[in-house]
């Protein structure tokens, strides 16, 4: 006989005669060791939760893994992870647990031959191709990604980012006038004033010392002091932003003015997101704030000028709200941020915001679902800035045309603002209208579970009153922040 079709034949009659593994016991056995293996992890991170209550995550999962290396180690110097391997197979080698077992169990073996030659040269026997197999691919896809990383990011055109380490919101504090207060999100404000003026002798002064209150109880709040704040980002509606810059003076802190309009909480919280991810900053402070004297005085008209309010015009918010985005520490989070673009469908009206805004949130929202692929349906709350009744009437028709139905999870803070029985036509505006609502009531309703995953989308008007006075359309803009429980 060939000695070739020999092999070929006795090769056959040992496959046939090998005894036949049972696969579906072993699976299921795999399956629920490993989960149990999965359900240690996450019980020794919830005691080392409360046990530490203000740790960092990535410190916090470091020790999870140093306690599980640990006991898979001590189990098999105790010669008992083996027999947990011949019964689990993959349920127990695949987990970290396994590599602790794969380097232990080599050491045990050979240190009868000596530290150097039996335990140091063995000690990577079984793990060692794993471990360098690991870095080398590594290495190759981070230098693809390095190589390919410019020409993504240029030829994808995307507008939202995704935060991977989820800036935490460790602070939040809102501050209203008499009016606000009196409105339907009233009982969740920190502090209402008893006059518009605040104790100032200007309406302008007012609204800056408004939010210095923000700023510094959102600070008191997240239980710091101003020194620690690496960066302040705020901007309002005066001229060359001053309530912010005149607030930026008090403290010693670095500054960054921004001019969003209405939109300025979102665009802070934005670039406060990015400058977190970047790890450059520990503490970030976004804030903004309105009054409507010092907004009516610029924008419209004197106060005392005896007029009629047309039924499109809205109230200017009196208030600020003020957060502190932190790396460390508890809080809600912000896991993505979607860039608005400038948006302008030809509204001169000045007394129609909601209708000048109302393509500038469509723009944002379509771009948001489309580049997350996500709907409406999939958010707790999806809340527009001061788009108020008329504008986000009009945002509904034009989101049903773009083909996404905004339901019964949708909101805006300027219609929800006041009560029928204030006289304020169409609702609130104002950058002090979504920042005062965010941070008192959508806030703390994520920190109580009662939304999971809220949609902040704040509409701004980047108009003056000198392209008003010379005819100009109203460019607009809005900006969307996704807030999760942490």
């Amino acid at each position: 006989m060939d000695e070739q079709l020999r092999n070929e034949n006795y090769n056959k009659y040992i496959k046939n005669k090998i005894p036949k593994t049972k696969p579906w016991p072993t699976l299921f056995n795999s399956f629920w060791v490993g989960g149990v293996i999965c359900l240690i992890g996450q019980g020794i991170n919830e005691l080392l939760m409360l046990i530490w209550p203000n740790i960092d995550q990535t410190t916090q999962w470091a020790y999870v893994l140093i306690v599980l290396i640990f006991l898979a180690s001590f189990l098999t110097g105790l010669g008992v992870y083996d027999k947990i391997g011949a019964f689990a197979g993959a349920g127990s080698i695949v987990p970290i647990t396994g590599f602790s077992n794969s380097v232990t169990s080599p050491a045990i073996e050979f240190k009868h031959e000596g530290i150097i030659f039996g335990i140091c040269v063995k000690m990577f026997t079984v793990a060692g191709p794993v471990i360098v197999s690991g870095v080398v691919s590594s290495i190759i896809v981070g230098f693809i990604y390095c190589l390919f990383e410019d020409y993504m990011i240029k030829n994808n055109q995307t507008q939202t980012i995704v935060f991977r380490k989820k800036p935490k919101i460790i602070g939040y504090y809102s501050v209203v006038g008499p009016k606000e207060k009196n409105g339907f999100f009233g009982p969740y404000f920190d502090y209402a004033l008893n006059d518009d003026c605040f104790g100032e002798n200007s309406y302008e002064k007012a609204e800056r010392k408004i939010l210095e209150h923000a700023v510094l109880g959102a600070i008191e709040k997240a239980k710091l002091q101003p020194s620690d704040i690496s960066v302040l980002l705020s901007g309002d509606l005066l001229n060359q932003i001053i309530s912010s810059t005149f607030t930026a003076r008090q403290y010693e802190t670095n500054f960054i003015g921004l001019y969003g309009a209405c939109s300025t909480m979102a665009e802070s919280m934005a670039v406060g997101g990015v400058f977190i991810e970047s790890g450059l900053f520990d503490n970030i402070v976004c804030a903004t704030v309105s009054h409507f004297s010092s907004a009516e005085r610029q924008y419209r008209f004197p106060l005392e000028l005896g007029n009629q309010r047309p039924p499109t015009s809205q109230w200017t918010v009196t208030g600020a709200g003020a957060l502190v985005l932190s790396q460390k520490g508890e809080g809600p989070v912000i896991s993505m941020a979607t860039i608005g673009k400038v948006v302008d469908w030809g509204i001169c009206d000045v007394n129609n915001m909601g209708a000048a805004m109302a393509p500038a949130a469509m723009s944002t929202l379509v771009a948001h679902f489309k580049e997350t692929k996500t709907r409406p349906e999939d958010y707790d709350l999806i809340v527009t800035g001061d788009l108020g009744k008329h504008g986000s009437e009009v945002l509904i028709d034009l989101m049903e045309e773009e083909g996404y139905v905004l339901g019964d999870n949708y909101g805006d803070c300027g219609q929800m603002y006041y009560k029928n029985n204030q006289k304020v036509f169409m609702g609130g505006s104002g950058c002090g209208c979504s920042a005062s609502v965010l941070n008192s009531y959508i806030l703390r309703k994520v920190e109580e579970g009662e939304y999971n995953k809220v949609l902040f989308v704040p509409t701004g008007a980047l108009l003056s009153p000198l392209s008003c006075q010379q005819g100009d359309t109203i460019p607009c803009i809005a900006h969307a922040i996704v807030i999760e429980k942490g």
